[in-house]
């Protein structure tokens, strides 16, 4: 079989019935372009399409196959079909194989990551050294929630969690720092994380803390949940709050230092009374803020006890 004397008579007829490619390839069920490499000999018709293509032609299969007009069908002609069809459906079987091959190596990158993922959040098989912490966008509902529970106020963070291995225990504290330092600390929560007899061991969790400053100006209060206990509890003797405040919770994933913590929301304040609040937030793995003079920052910052 010859593809440019087949491609040749296929363009002569396709002329001839007045058809363009995209008629004839419409009629085929294939693309313009498969009937024009078949009109240069670039390719060959598949064997499934010769009976089809030789109908809408008003030619033979052996007529396709061969070229040319007006030849009887011949046992040659029969066997280069059958080998054409051979080699066709080999082609398409390796095409298959690859995609196969392509799929099933997906297919085990993901079952990998996801096994990976559960054995190292769901076990101690794989170690972690570093307690990361995220914050994690709510949504209304998770928002609606956690303000009714704790019935506290308007600022509600969420955060999701990864423990390091050697981690015990865990406490959330409220610091206020002036030009002249830290200068007052309340603590707010405090949980034991690891050893209890029948305290299930969770590697990840989620905390949410919600805090408000009500119509009181020295009145803070502050509502957390962390690892299944909820703490709520109001300060009335937080200073520097009557002339208003500025807030920003940490948003960026944090590496928790083992030494400081990580400060997870920043109140900035003015002890003039001014309303000057130009302090640059203090947030994530800090240790002390550089605070102006003239005004003062709350850090609420979450500490953890290690082995």
């Amino acid at each position: 079989m010859d593809a440019v004397k087949t491609g040749c008579l296929i363009a002569e007829r396709r002329k001839q019935l007045n058809m363009t490619q995209k008629e004839l390839a419409q009629k085929l069920h294939v693309s313009a372009q498969a009937v024009s490499k078949w009109e240069r000999g670039l390719s060959f018709p598949d064997v499934s399409l010769l009976e089809p293509l030789a109908q809408q032609l008003d030619l033979t299969v052996s007529e396709v196959l061969s070229g040319s007009r007006d030849v009887a069908p011949q046992e040659e002609l029969i066997r280069d079909s059958l080998r054409l069809s051979i080699s066709q459906s080999v082609a398409k079987i390796k095409t298959w194989q690859k995609l196969f091959l392509l799929c099933a190596a997906l297919l085990l990158v993901l079952l990998s990551w996801l096994g990976h993922s559960y054995v190292k959040n769901h076990t101690k098989l794989l170690p972690q050294r570093e307690t990361i912490i995220s914050y994690r966008e709510s949504t209304p509902s998770e928002q609606l929630a956690a303000n009714v529970a704790g019935g506290v106020g308007n600022d509600i963070a969420f955060y999701d969690i990864t423990y390091a291995d050697d981690i015990t225990g865990a406490q959330l504290q409220l610091e206020l720092w002036t030009d002249e330092g830290l200068m007052k600390t309340w603590q707010l929560a405090r949980v034991f994380l690891g050893g209890l007899e029948g305290l299930e061991w969770h590697r990840q969790e989620t905390i949410v803390l919600s805090l408000d400053v009500q119509f009181n100006p020295e009145l803070f209060l502050y509502g957390a949940t962390m690892y299944g206990g909820y703490w709520l509890n109001t300060l009335d003797d937080v200073p520097y709050l009557s002339a208003g405040y500025g807030m920003n919770f940490l948003e960026e994933t944090t590496v928790v230092s083992k030494d400081y913590g990580a400060v997870l929301d920043c109140y900035y304040l003015d002890t003039t009374g001014q309303g000057l609040w130009s302090a640059a937030p203090c947030l994530g793995a800090v240790e002390k803020p550089t605070v102006e003079q003239g005004q003062a920052m709350l850090l609420l910052r979450l500490l953890y006890e290690y082995e």
